[in-house]
């Protein structure tokens, strides 16, 4: 966000085709202080997934990025990173 707002273009490591599961910080506080203040008979023992389920390219995410600051400063492309995962995606099962 910082190299956006200053028009500076956003770097990625290879295509930006690696997806991820973002989750909006707001919405992750909010589910782990639904946590806390759940019944503890509800919660204790529990493993508990906080996720959208949801995958967006890292490339994606760059171009909403500078759209949303209105900047067309681009992407540069770095080497990918040595054992790069291509997908990571949370579970909302529980």
């Amino acid at each position: 966000m910082t190299q956006a707002l200053g028009g500076e273009p956003l770097t990625i490591h290879g295509d930006g085709h690696a997806s991820r599961d973002w989750l909006f910080v707001e919405d992750d506080a909010e589910a782990i202080e639904a946590l806390i203040e759940a019944p503890l008979d509800s919660v204790a023992g529990e493993v508990v997934n906080i996720a959208t389920g949801v995958d967006i390219s890292v490339r994606d995410v760059a171009r909403l990025v500078l759209d949303a600051v209105g900047s067309d400063a681009g992407i540069v492309h770095l080497d990918e990173r040595p054992g790069q995962v291509d997908r990571h995606i949370g579970s909302t099962d529980k």
